[in-house]
């Protein structure tokens, strides 16, 4: 009898078997293998916004409600995960469910994920979500900026959204992605300082277009840019997706980082894998930075100008002599003003302007809550009814002046380096400015007279004395000239503190005290182009060289601001302060500076100042080469 037969079936069962076992071991980490992979994968991160910190990687969003590991904000691998857990069990009909919630991560699943996995989720499609696209039915997107203003401290440096337009298509009717710090505080002083530590809870929020064009350009006279974005239909819905997956998630709102602009950036990283716009942004967020980078990645297919109600009024106003502009400004303040604005006028342009100038001041005094609903109502309609006759008017009626826009205004941080001489001794120099704008900077993409800087310092190498100084250290430096006009009285100010070197009495030491100043006044327009200023400055400065540690006072500055022509640019200011607490001490400084444009990113700036102080004078003269990066 043979034993072949009978000795093959003993040993292969076991054999088998452990082929068996083997093959499913390779498979299951095969499978492991490929998640983990998946957790590192870009998509992923950008989905869940991690981002590398010094010592590993952490969420940007703080709700701990959008991860579905305890470990999630830290720990792309057990987010990953639970996420294919939490997609494999459960009523996907519950609103509440994950599939529902994160309609982003299960689309990119389906996409990446073994079917082995994916045949275990227990819907493919968010069923919430896809009510909403189908209700919006989203076909473009585009990005608006609304332009800088100076006298609102938590809108210096501009503000980004994205629109999203459904299927009517109308630009005033789309849905406005905002992203903002919640909080209901109304001193924007504090508001900018508490941001600045991440003091309040940053949300999405979405709402028509329409009524951010009536916060921005019609009640904080901001003109908007809306740049057309170039997304297909698929990177459409990746956008909205993701938006989907953050309406209801919270990340602390810091104003200089993690801001309006830094959080929009995911979402176009989102509805384009590989974009990866966020990287480029390791420090600090400027919003105007992000538009350049959004333009250099290829995102945007054109650029339309808004111009703010105020924009609107200075263009209609100066169309009209003085004499008919105050009767606007009349008809807009009074029924018996409106009623008769238009008497004795028999030019049909005249009667036009006028009318068309009252129209929009009353409609600026509705919004600016001067005016209740049933006064405006009726004296709206008696304009209208005034000007309806007239007919309609062309195009260039009236003045259309489009501004540079703030796309190709100069890189927002600088390098300077130069020579000069201070007090007959030689020196060269050093400065850095991680950011913004100064006044003497070219001004195309950005308001003349308006200046924001922070963290700007600059080091003096003496030649003769062999000695490196501290000449500046600004912790913040903002000025914001803005020029009156027969319609809009805006308040001039400043406001810097930092580190500074004062001279020590009766001695050529130097040292370095901390500082603070500040000062409000008026500004106005002399000729085109140009500002002249007068503002009264409280100042104070700290150190132990000084009588009592300390020299506070006051006094006044006046200057004028001008730029000859999109290279040229000159500013001349006298000052003059009396220090009466503390160090007896009085300074009387006249400065003049001027700066011409080498390139878009490059300038030359020569200055010369003559100061006297502690009962000596001094002249200082610096010549410098600008790059901005």
């Amino acid at each position: 009898m043979s034993l072949l037969p009978s000795g093959r079936s003993r040993f292969a069962a076991p054999f088998f078997f452990i082929l068996i076992c083997l093959s499913a071991d390779l498979s299951a980490t095969n499978a492991s293998t490929k998640t983990e992979a998946l957790a590192e994968d870009a998509y992923w991160h950008t989905l869940l916004h991690y981002k590398q910190t010094l010592f590993a990687q952490k969420s940007t969003v703080d709700d701990p409600a959008f991860f579905l590991s305890p470990e999630g904000q830290t720990n792309p691998a057990a987010e990953l995960e639970a996420t294919i857990a939490a997609f494999s069990t459960g009523d996907p009909t519950d609103e509440a469910h994950p599939i529902n919630r994160f309609p982003a991560r299960l689309n990119w699943l389906q996409q990446n994920l073994a079917p082995e996995h994916t045949e275990q989720f227990v819907a493919t499609k968010s069923s919430t979500f896809e009510a909403t696209w189908q209700a919006i039915e989203p076909r473009a997107a585009s990005v608006i900026f609304p332009a800088q203003y100076m006298n609102n401290p938590a809108s210096l440096f501009g503000h980004t959204l994205i629109n999203i337009e459904g299927k009517r298509n109308e630009k005033l009717l789309a849905y406005s992605i905002n992203y903002s710090a919640i909080t209901q505080e109304s001193n924007g002083l504090v508001f900018a300082v508490k941001g600045i530590f991440g003091a309040y809870e940053g949300r999405f929020s979405i709402d028509p277009y329409y009524q951010k064009v009536q916060q921005y350009s019609d009640l904080s006279m901001r003109d908007i840019w809306e740049y057309n974005l170039n997304l297909n239909q698929q990177e459409v819905r990746n956008m909205m997706l993701h938006l989907w997956e953050l309406k209801d998630a919270y990340s602390y709102y810091y104003f200089f980082k993690e801001n309006c602009s830094y959080n929009l950036l995911f979402l176009l990283d989102a509805a384009r894998p590989g974009s990866a716009m966020v990287d480029q942004f390791k420090h600090w967020v400027i919003p105007v930075d992000t538009i350049k980078e959004v333009r250099k990645n290829n995102f945007i297919a054109s650029e339309h100008y808004r111009p703010s109600r105020s924009t609107t009024i200075k263009r209609i106003a100066s169309t009209l002599p003085k004499e008919l502009q105050e009767r606007s400004i009349a008809a807009a303040e009074s029924d018996a003003a409106s009623i008769a604005l238009t008497d004795s006028l028999d030019n049909r342009e005249d009667k036009i302007r006028t009318l068309d100038l009252s129209a929009e001041l009353l409609q600026m005094n509705h919004a600016d809550g001067k005016v209740d609903q049933k006064t405006y109502a009726d004296r709206f309609l008696t304009i209208l009814k005034q000007r309806a006759p007239l007919g309609k008017v062309d195009d260039d009626f009236y003045p259309h002046t489009t501004p540079p826009p703030p796309h190709i205004g100069h890189d927002s941080s600088r390098i300077t380096t130069g020579f000069g001489s201070y007090d007959s001794q030689d020196f060269v120099s050093i400065s850095l400015r991680p950011a913004y704008h100064d006044l003497m900077d070219p001004s195309a993409g950005y308001t003349l007279g308006s200046a924001i800087e922070f963290l700007s310092g600059e080091l003096y190498y003496y030649t003769d004395e062999q000695k490196l100084e501290v000449r500046q250290l600004d912790a913040i430096s903002i000025q914001s000239l803005s020029p009156v006009d027969t319609f809009f009285k805006s308040k001039s100010w400043k406001l810097n503190t930092g580190l500074t070197t004062i001279k020590e009495e009766d001695s050529d030491d130097r040292h370095t005290a901390i500082y603070f100043d500040a000062g409000v006044g008026v500004s106005v327009s002399l000729f085109e182009h140009s500002i002249g200023y007068a503002l009264v400055e409280p100042a104070i400065y700290l150190n132990k060289s000084l009588d009592s540690s300390h020299m506070a006072g006051g006094g006044a500055v006046a200057g004028l601001l001008s730029e000859w022509s999109p290279k040229w640019r000159s500013q001349l200011e006298l000052r003059q302060r009396y220090y009466f607490l503390g160090e007896d001490n009085n300074l009387t400084e006249f400065t003049a500076q001027a700066a011409y444009s080498l390139g878009d990113n490059t300038a030359l700036k020569i200055s010369f100042s003559r100061s006297q102080e502690f009962e000596q004078s001094w002249n200082e003269f610096h010549c410098s080469l600008q790059l901005f990066f």
